[in-house]
């Protein structure tokens, strides 16, 4: 195996070159957005530009930040699960009644 065209033409790459790229391959996603409208490419295109990096380093950066900030839903579900944990157990519609009852007197 040298890199060499094979007898059916096609270039057989070395083991090492194979296993790096697997490697790399399972280390990092792949993300292709397709169907793109070519007014927000343009922008996307200009933006990277101006920031003096190829499109692929800036959208990067964009995917990068955008897992990082929590969704409404996901806030939402965080605020829910806090609230559960301090209510207090045991609360019947009764004992509340009760309660209220003592506090306006």
């Amino acid at each position: 195996m040298t890199g060499a065209p094979s007898p059916a033409g096609v270039i057989v790459c070395p083991l090492s070159a194979r296993v790096a790229l697997q490697r790399y391959s399972r280390a990092m996603a792949t993300i292709q957005i397709r169907d793109v409208p070519e007014e927000a490419y343009e922008v996307i295109r200009q933006r990277a530009r101006a920031a003096g990096q190829s499109i692929q380093s800036y959208m990067r950066e964009q995917v990068i930040e955008m897992a990082r900030q929590r969704t409404k839903q996901e806030v939402l579900a965080e605020i829910e699960a806090a609230l559960a944990e301090e209510r207090p157990r045991n609360v019947t519609a009764e004992s509340l009644a009760a309660h209220v009852a003592a506090e306006r007197r």
